[in-house]
């Protein structure tokens, strides 16, 4: 009987475990979420970043370049720069190709192997290594703070996605712990549910039994006193 009066008035705690497994729900899915945000920032920082990997990379290598032509690599390193340079296949093709045609002209005047050819050729290579070399130069800048530029884009991915996750993961922090508050609120509320019924039933009960006997809910008799025709009550 006690059992079937606690079902009656909502004790025995069956709608809090209701409340706390639904909570625990929503604290999983919140985490869930979190998790796959979480994976879904990281994987495109990860590509992100391999795209413009390539050219960080090469950048690097144009300025470790640059800097081994300027002799900030030490004196071996700068002379084997250079070396490569005068060997370089395209530079080498130009100055075949112009010292052909310093020949074919001066052949063409009867001057083929005059000291005016060899004076020709020796300052047509020296032009031709001047403007080829700071073309180099300039060529390896550019692709240099090309890396730069990548470098700082990858950078940027990185500060910005990690600023990302922070908030992710403060906002879900915060969701869960209002989870947490509003799961003790819930429970909070649905236990005093059967306290407000029983005190209202007990209340409705007092009220019927005084109807019965005569009594008020205090238990005091009420006596009927006349006024004029009507009639009303006074407790005894």
């Amino acid at each position: 009987m006690v059992s079937a009066l606690g079902r009656l008035f909502g004790f025995g705690g069956g709608d809090t475990d209701d409340i706390t497994r639904s909570s625990q729900q929503q604290r999983e899915a919140i985490q869930a979420g979190q998790r796959q945000a979480t994976d879904n920032l990281t994987t495109g920082l990860e590509n992100a970043n391999a795209f413009l990997q390539p050219t960080i990379n090469r950048g690097e290598g144009a300025n470790n370049l640059l800097a081994t032509f300027l002799g900030l690599n030490g004196n071996p390193a700068q002379a084997e720069a250079f070396g490569n340079f005068q060997n370089d296949p395209g530079f080498n093709a130009i100055q075949d190709a112009q010292q052909r045609g310093i020949l074919r002209a001066q052949n063409a005047v009867g001057s083929l192997n005059s000291p005016a050819t060899l004076e020709a050729i020796a300052r047509q290579s020296g032009l031709l290594q001047n403007q080829f070399f700071n073309d180099r130069l300039n060529r390896l800048t550019g692709v240099g703070n090309t890396g730069v530029n990548a470098a700082g884009a990858a950078s940027s991915n990185t500060l910005n996605t990690g600023n990302q996750l922070a908030n992710l993961n403060f906002g879900a922090a915060q969701q869960i712990g209002n989870s947490f508050v509003n799961q003790q609120n819930a429970i909070a509320q649905q236990r005093q549910v059967p306290v407000n019924n029983l005190t209202q039933t007990l209340g409705t009960i007092a009220q019927l039994v005084g109807a019965a006997t005569g009594t008020s809910g205090t238990g005091q008799r009420q006596i009927p006193v006349p006024i004029g025709p009507f009639e009303t009550s006074m407790r005894a």
